[in-house]
């Protein structure tokens, strides 16, 4: 299946301020880094005919590994297509690439690198060497969210089903464990979660009810919202988290597990730092604690890094809302990874 996303994250590698300012990943099927404001690449770039993740940072961010799908570079020895690369961020070079013979669709580097293939095999490969450590089978699911990392490991929803998702949770020395998470998956069009980190904890939302996951005890708790809608999307802020559909958006207080706000407009969220960014007639950032709104725009917000928000094609000052440029329209999807 082929698949074209754009991953935005910002990279925190010396020097911090210069490099705040340009943010890595994919955009269209060029990987590097690229200006804030106009989104050219910046620096060495490495074209990626199939992205199929955004970049999963190494725990200090001087690697990131990628879902790819492609057949190597010429002479690389072995058989069947390579689905996995590590990549030096530094010198955006490829220092690994991994023969799955399949694309991963999902990949966590919480100290090993975990990826998630279309066929359902959960790979674990040693990051130094590139060698696959050890691979079983776990099931795939095409509407499965992105993996993310919380606590220092990686989780990786594999499969959605009537009885609820399953969740691998993926230890920094390579040890993998399924657990099954009881949430109504149902959604327009194929079944999905929503799949957030906050702090130490990971949130899987459904269509009722928000489960916290501690992937340490690997430990679940069930808060029950009810309806929360067919068209979900959710994001993490200090102390909270904003989950939005066609039934609005929710602000839910994360230590009282009660609803803080809400905006009955919203149709999608994002978010960064105490920020929630909204979007339904227009673009607006509120405030997370009160929801007051800090500024608003035309548009639809496709991804927020940098401090910048990529409304399509204009680039908006997170913190003020003015427009600081534009960007080439982009016609697959954005995802953004979380900053280390």
């Amino acid at each position: 299946m082929l698949r074209f996303v754009v991953a935005l994250s910002v990279l925190a590698l010396a020097p911090a301020n210069a490099l705040a300012q340009q943010p890595l990943g994919v955009v269209e099927t060029t990987l590097g880094r690229f200006d804030r404001d106009t989104l050219r690449p910046v620096g060495p770039t490495i074209s990626v005919r199939e992205p199929h993740t955004g970049p999963a940072l190494s725990p200090r961010g001087g690697r990131f590994a990628l879902g790819v799908s492609s057949p190597g570079s010429p002479g690389l020895p072995g058989v069947g297509r390579v689905g996995l690369w590590i990549v030096d961020p530094a010198s955006m070079t490829i220092t690994h690439e991994v023969r799955t013979g399949i694309a991963a669709e999902a990949v966590v580097y919480p100290g090993v690198v975990a990826a998630l293939l279309q066929d359902g095999g959960l790979l674990v490969v040693d990051p130094d060497t590139g060698r696959i450590r050890s691979r079983r089978h776990v099931g795939y699911s095409g509407c499965a969210p992105p993996a993310i990392h919380a606590a220092r490991r990686g989780i990786i929803v594999n499969q959605l089903g009537p009885g609820g998702a399953e969740v691998a949770v993926v230890e920094p020395a390579g040890q993998v464990r399924t657990l099954r998470i009881p949430i109504d998956t149902s959604a327009v069009g194929c079944r999905r979660v929503s799949l957030v980190a906050g702090g130490d904890r990971a949130y899987l939302v459904g269509r009722d009810r928000v489960v916290a996951l501690d992937p340490r005890a690997r430990r679940t708790r069930v808060h029950r919202f009810g309806d929360l809608g067919r068209e979900r999307s959710a994001a993490a802020v200090p102390g909270g988290l904003a989950v939005a559909s066609e039934r609005g958006l929710r602000l839910i207080d994360t230590a009282m597990w009660k609803v803080r706000w809400r905006d009955a407009t919203a149709r999608s969220v994002l978010a960064s730092g105490a920020t929630v960014v909204a979007t339904g007639s227009d673009v607006r950032a509120l405030d997370a604690r009160t929801g007051r709104v800090r500024w608003r725009a035309p548009g639809h917000a496709a991804a927020v890094a940098a401090g910048r928000v990529y409304a399509q094609p204009s680039v908006l000052d997170l913190r003020t809302g003015a427009r600081r440029g534009t960007h080439p329209t982009v016609t697959t999807a954005i995802r953004l990874i979380s900053a280390r």
